[in-house]
């Protein structure tokens, strides 16, 4: 039987068929300040109550944190609702971005999704990435992926590509170098949407998923379990040099193959301590980093090999690590 082909999948079908050859149609890309830096409001101290002195205090943290990040240079858009939702948490989270881009304007993206706890909003990085010209969407996230370009000014004409790659806890990105987990072969990722990425200059690596079985003996609790960077990170320093950051845990499963990829690309690697919270952090251009606050050991090495100016530690409440998420996680990058 014929295969059916959705019209936003054409381009890549054409690109498969055409072994790289293909002229996809390049991303429109709007003008402004590089790279965009997109934070879901959990990424800042969320307050627990509304109004109040603590909710003021922590409002004062958060904005601290942003200023911060705005200082080293940073284009920072916190995600935020258009509307207030539905329930107390709901609108505590809708009057701290309020209040936050009351007192710093410019430093929210309102969005016509009507549900603070939206993924999109919670957990931006995985439902798109755009490599180069090309805007990979997680296959049941275009809806809110359209919403988020719209907002940041790309046009309505942008081309959005379905992908397993658009979720971005599969691909560990640094520069043009793609580590991804081995998860998204089972998920049904296309010998096409590989020869795209390569076909722009991207190097591509495989690294093995943690199994239920593998999270159970090290008794680890992680969700989702086949997401790559809460295991493996990677930056680069402003000369190329990767810097590889890997999970005690996950190098104590997976050293061989970890070691093959970092021999691979030519990483310096470095056992992170604290594990996921080290590991989740934020990738940039020219050899910049985020990360959380609570990281003083891979933050010291991060900072000896990108220099102390180019690696910002910001506070993050170590809660949201508990089911294996973290910063990187409720962040995505507009490069």
């Amino acid at each position: 039987m014929q295969r059916m082909i959705d019209r936003t999948d054409h381009l890549t079908a054409r690109a498969h068929e055409t072994k790289g050859r293909q002229q996809l149609r390049r991303a429109d890309r709007r003008t402004g300040v590089r790279p965009t830096i997109l934070l879901s409001p959990r990424a800042l101290t969320l307050p627990g109550s509304y109004p109040g002195k603590r909710f003021w205090n922590t409002l004062k943290e958060s904005v601290e944190s942003y200023d911060l990040l705005r200082s080293k240079g940073h284009n920072i858009r916190i995600l935020r609702s258009s509307s207030e939702g539905k329930g107390a948490q709901e609108f505590i989270k809708f009057m701290f971005t309020e209040e936050l881009e009351r007192k710093r304007p410019g430093s929210t993206l309102s969005l016509d999704i009507h549900d603070e706890q939206s993924d999109a909003i919670m957990w931006p990085r995985d439902r798109f990435q755009i490599y180069g010209d090309l805007i990979f969407s997680q296959p049941e996230s275009k809806y809110d992926t359209r919403k988020i370009l719209n907002a940041l000014g790309f046009p309505p004409s942008v081309v959005i590509e379905k992908s397993v790659l658009g979720e971005g806890g599969l691909v560990v990105r640094a520069g043009k170098t793609l580590i991804v987990s081995e998860a998204a072969r089972n998920r049904g990722i296309r010998r096409g949407e590989i020869e795209c990425l390569e076909h722009r200059g991207y190097e591509i690596h495989f690294l093995p998923a943690m199994s239920d079985t593998d999270i159970l003996c090290l008794n680890r609790r992680k969700d989702p379990e086949d997401h790559i960077d809460t295991e493996f990170g990677l930056a680069l320093t402003r000369g190329g040099n990767a810097l590889a950051c890997v999970n005690p845990y996950y190098y104590s499963v997976f050293r061989k193959q970890v070691d093959r990829v970092v021999k691979r690309i030519g990483a310096l690697l470095y056992v992170a301590p604290e594990g996921t919270m080290a590991i989740n952090f934020i990738s940039l251009p020219k050899g910049k980093v985020i990360i959380s606050d609570h990281c003083a050991s891979t933050t010291h090495f991060l900072e000896r090999n990108l220099g102390a100016s180019n690696v910002t530690a910001i506070k993050v409440n170590p809660a949201i690590y508990s089911k294996g998420g973290g910063l990187r996680c409720m962040s995505n990058v507009i490069e």
